[in-house]
């Protein structure tokens, strides 16, 4: 039995949270709802369509005849396939991104990492690098690629290279400053008098900044942008190892929690600063917890993933994921809690959309094969393809890209301007 507490409302936990039931007759609705169209923002789904007779949740996500699809409203807007010998799209649903209004894929093949927009071909690097981030505005495409291995990583603007660095590790919490630029963290070993020492840096855009830290943080499991520095997840060696967040400009340490197996992860690269940890009391019970600057916002025992959390207005909000399956994944926001459709569950992150102000659209993979489906404030909508859904975006209406025609795959008439980055 799962538990989870609201640290705002604990007393009102039972009565916040309802069930929404699904009809096994639902009908469907090949796209994407009526009532989201006629105002308001476009919704955008992306996901992973198979055929008839192709069922996922058994063999895996990459089967043959999977396809990597695009709604934009009622629209299909992009519908690629991801056979290797098209190389424009895989079926990995974290090699999928949406920026700018274009879908963008990464395909790895033997000796090289090629990135599609809309399935059209555009950039081709040299080894296996999968990509991490896609920031696409007027100007440019920003791109931020990490060594199969996870050791080793380049940025680039374009075709240009940012920034590079063949012994580093990313931390994942990637965001961008106010001039669009990448902005990331990374640590990397290095050699000293007295053996293997390791460095941390900031990387906005070409600037990097290596974060001097006391010997006596160590376990460094993130890192948070602050106006005057940076705020670092860490356990304390002298102070019993207790998990700490210390801040760089002021060099003090605010205590999180006693010296408990566990970790903690960033889900923010800004302030007020958001993580997740997951901890094993003495008991052996596992315990999480959601912070925003050491306040909790949500807290629950067992192991369930955090999926997709974010500040809002009123705390925190994102989805909780059984990890045994056996449950219903639950919507966390604030106060409130929904339990979502049975049968169904989020896959990734990015099919999490919830806005500042706690609105939320979640797109769910059934379980068993069938069609996915748009939960939207409380309303279910089957959508108009069989598969998964890896994500849900948001444009504003007034900034709908220009129509184009439905792109299946990459044209060989001279318009596909691959380019080596220098």
């Amino acid at each position: 039995m799962r538990k989870w507490i609201l640290l705002a409302a604990c007393a009102l936990a039972a009565q916040a949270c309802f069930t929404v039931i699904l009809d096994e007759e639902t009908s469907a609705t090949e796209d994407l709802p009526d009532y989201l169209k006629p105002s308001g923002d476009i919704i955008v789904v992306t996901g992973l369509a198979y055929p008839e007779g192709v069922d996922w949740t058994v063999s895996g996500l990459d089967n043959p005849g999977a396809r990597l699809v695009m709604y934009m409203d009622k629209e299909l807007k992009v519908n690629l396939s991801t056979d290797a010998s098209e190389g424009v799209a895989c079926t990995d649903p974290y090699l999928h991104f949406f920026s700018g209004g274009q879908l963008y894929s990464a395909f790895l093949s033997d000796g090289s990492s090629t990135l599609a927009r809309n399935g059209v071909k555009m950039l081709q690097l040299e080894g296996r690098k999968y990509l991490l981030a896609v920031r696409e505005d007027s100007i440019t495409v920003r791109t931020l690629w990490e060594n199969e291995g996870g050791r080793g990583f380049v940025s680039l603007d374009g075709g240009e290279k940012v920034f590079e660095n063949q012994e580093g590790s990313i931390y994942k919490n990637i965001g961008e400053n106010e001039l669009g630029e990448l902005c990331f963290f990374y640590s990397v070993p290095v050699k000293s008098s007295s053996g293997m020492l390791t460095q941390y840096h900031c990387v906005c855009g070409k600037e990097n900044i290596q974060m001097d830290l006391p010997r006596e943080l160590v376990n460094i499991f993130g890192f948070i942008r602050s106006p005057d520095g940076f705020k670092v997840l860490c356990r304390n060696e002298g102070n019993r190892m207790s998990y700490e967040m210390y801040d760089t400009s002021t060099g003090s340490s605010m205590l999180l929690f006693p010296p408990w197996d566990g970790q903690l992860t960033a889900l923010s690269n800004d302030t007020p600063a958001l993580f997740h940890a997951c901890l094993t009391q003495p008991s052996g019970k596992v315990w999480n917890v959601i912070q925003i600057d050491g306040l909790h916002a949500v807290e629950w025992d067992g192991d369930d993933y955090a999926l997709g959390f974010i500040r809002t207005g009123d705390g925190a909000a994102g989805i909780l994921k059984s990890r045994t399956g056996e449950d219903r994944d639950l919507l966390i926001r604030g106060k409130l809690c929904d339990s979502l459709p049975s049968g169904y569950t989020v896959l990734t992150d990015k099919a999490v959309n919830i806005s500042y102000d706690g609105y939320a659209r979640i797109g769910l993979s059934s379980k068993t094969g069938g069609k996915a489906l748009l939960w939207s404030e409380g309303k279910i909508d089957t959508l108009g393809f069989r598969g998964v859904v890896t994500g849900v975006y948001t444009l504003e209406r007034e900034e709908e890209p220009a129509q184009e025609s439905i792109r299946t795959t990459w044209p060989t008439d001279g318009r596909n301007h691959i380019f080596t980055p220098r």
